[in-house]
């Protein structure tokens, strides 16, 4: 499912709890960011807080493999990931980090 709606186009950066890679929404071309989350129970607690917010502007989906790993896309991601993304791996909606 997410090889069909998404082009990944190349790796960005690891941090300690995810790996961020620049890719596009194959539907409109759209550049998204998708976020592969290695902790479980991290990214389990960091979907629930982005599906609390309504129309979250960074967030396009998140898909559970219900495995150790998550997979989160953003909308709009940004020439740099150091807007979005905190050090720690954390991604901010307002693009504070």
């Amino acid at each position: 499912m997410l090889t069909i709606k998404y082009d990944i186009k190349e790796f960005v950066r690891r941090y300690d709890l995810a790996d961020i890679y620049r890719g596009s929404r194959r539907s409109d071309g759209m550049a998204v960011g998708r976020k592969v989350v290695h902790n479980f129970l991290t990214p389990m607690e960091e979907i629930q807080e982005l599906e609390r917010m309504e129309d979250a502007p960074l967030l396009d989906k998140f898909f559970d493999k219900k495995d150790e790993y998550a997979v989160i896309v953003l909308k709009s991601f940004p020439e740099s990931a150091e807007g979005v993304v905190s050090p720690s791996g954390d991604v901010a909606v307002d693009g504070s980090c």
